[in-house]
């Protein structure tokens, strides 16, 4: 933080209002104080107020004056607004009235009208001291909160993160049960089909050997066919090879019985010949 400090005044309490801003430096305590801390160039009222909102204490040298400065109840109300620890020291009899009133009601003051000025100011310095340690308390406390916040939302985090780790890494086991399970079942659908393949082929073989059995048989079949109809027409040749044979038989047999006949009918016709021969010679 570049200053700790900001002190409010009206321009006719300057010297009082530096005499606090030295007395406070010395005691180490860094105070932002205008003009000396506005630099060249730069806009008087937009250094007031960004120089109001990074102190942790505003210290306000009252008076009359400063009772009815815009200056100081703009500066003072914006301190208000912020929530900053406001220490008014009162370096005149003069009550607080009017607008400025509204913002420092409920404030202890600081007394500082009876001379000598060190003295009080000395009380300042202590009173400041006693307000930023409670502040420097005051942000540790909130500090450690805000850590042990950000630890716990850590932790939440972690843990949630574990959990979806862990949701994750169930998903995952379960998927891969999964794939082992449907690998396993393809395994066994293609054993069953290599299995079903080969009864298939089993019965191809099957029923391409009882095709060639059939073949074969039938081939037989049609040999004894043939064979038994060899048979038949041989059986058939030879009874009318049989048949002929008796007929050539009988044939022969009655041309021998005709040729006996001729023979017996011409020697008989011969023995009458000669008969009529021997008749007509022995005439």
């Amino acid at each position: 933080m570049a200053h700790e400090v900001f002190i409010c005044y009206a321009n006719p309490d300057k010297t009082v209002a530096e005499a606090v801003c030295s007395k406070l430096e010395d005691s180490g305590i860094r105070c932002w104080i205008a003009p000396r801390d506005i630099w060249a160039g730069e806009e008087w009222d937009k250094a007031i107020m960004d120089a109001i909102p990074v102190c942790r204490i505003v210290v306000l040298v009252f008076s009359a004056t400063s009772n009815d400065s815009p200056y100081c109840i703009s500066e003072i109300r914006t301190a208000f607004d912020l929530k900053k620890e406001i220490i008014p020291i009162l370096i005149d009899n003069t009550l607080p009235h009017g607008r400025i009133a509204l913002y420092l009601g409920s404030k202890q003051w600081l007394d500082a009208q009876k001379p000598p000025l060190e003295q009080h100011l000395i009380k300042l310095v202590d009173e400041v001291k006693r307000h930023l340690a409670q502040a420097a308390a005051r942000e540790e406390a909130a500090a450690r909160a805000k850590k042990e916040a950000e630890e716990a939302k850590k932790a939440q985090e972690a843990a949630r993160v574990k959990k979806e780790a862990e949701e994750a890494a169930r998903e995952k086991a379960r998927q891969e049960a999964e794939a082992a399970e449907a690998m396993k079942e393809a395994e066994v659908t293609a054993k069953d089909k290599a299995r079903r393949e080969a009864e298939a082929t089993r019965i191809k073989k099957e029923a391409e050997e009882a095709a060639r059995e059939k073949e074969r048989h039938e081939a037989e079949i049609a040999e004894a066919n043939r064979k038994t109809e060899e048979a038949r027409k041989a059986r058939e040749a030879a009874i009318q090879a049989r048949k002929e044979a008796e007929e050539a038989i009988k044939e022969k047999e009655r041309e021998e019985e005709e040729a006996a006949r001729a023979r017996k009918k011409a020697e008989k016709v011969k023995k009458n010949w000669t008969g009529q021969l021997g008749l007509y010679l022995s005439s």
